[in-house]
């Protein structure tokens, strides 16, 4: 018997990469999900947790065709560009991402982060100042985006790899109650409950 998205879905929420990885792949290689970028993007995940970030690209790439019109397939693909060190690449899409969404406080965050670590400090900061512009926009409007923040960025040194790379931030950006809990976080001033 072959799994069901939701069955998949649960299985990359459990952070159960392997088994997530062999569900979504009877979904997404020539089955019925072989057209749903979510699908594939969520098999690019796992693929990117079990330490193959070739197949993981190829995977993202697909999810770009499949969805050209939306921003957070190039800000997904920028970042796993970026931990693959293409960091060209990361940019052009982060670019990308920003025409298609211009309201993306992430994706101006991520990109200046990018454009720091090549030595352009004054675009770098421009991108900051954006983003924490639609950052402070959202929070006084208590508003919440409907859009799936991209992945968190790679660290400015040195981009993140699948073993430096927290679970956790998988669920905050993957699950719609990851994403609420994320930004209850961050209206609350980053503080936490306990």
């Amino acid at each position: 018997m072959s799994p069901d998205l939701a069955q998949a879905e649960a299985l990359l929420k459990a952070q159960s990469w392997q088994a997530a990885h062999d569900a979504f792949q009877a979904l997404v290689e020539g089955g019925p999900e072989s057209q749903n970028p979510d699908a594939v993007h969520d098999f690019a995940i796992c693929c990117f947790y079990l330490d193959d970030l070739p197949r993981a690209l190829q995977l993202l790439d697909r999810a770009v065709e499949l969805q050209p019109d939306y921003g957070y397939r190039y800000a997904s693909r920028a970042w796993m560009r970026a931990a693959a060190k293409r960091t060209h690449d990361a940019i052009a899409d982060y670019k990308r991402a920003i025409e298609l969404d211009p309201e993306d406080a992430v994706a101006h965050n991520n990109l200046g982060l990018l454009e720091e670590q090549l030595g352009y400090q004054q675009q770098a900061q421009e991108r900051y100042r954006v983003a924490d512009t639609l950052q402070g926009i959202f929070r006084e409007n208590g508003l919440e985006s409907e859009r799936p923040a991209p992945p968190a960025p790679p660290a400015p040194a040195e981009p993140a790899t699948p073993s430096t790379t927290g679970g956790w931030m998988w669920w905050a950006i993957g699950t719609r109650a990851g994403r609420k809990a994320f930004f209850d976080f961050l209206k609350k001033g980053l503080k936490s409950n306990n």
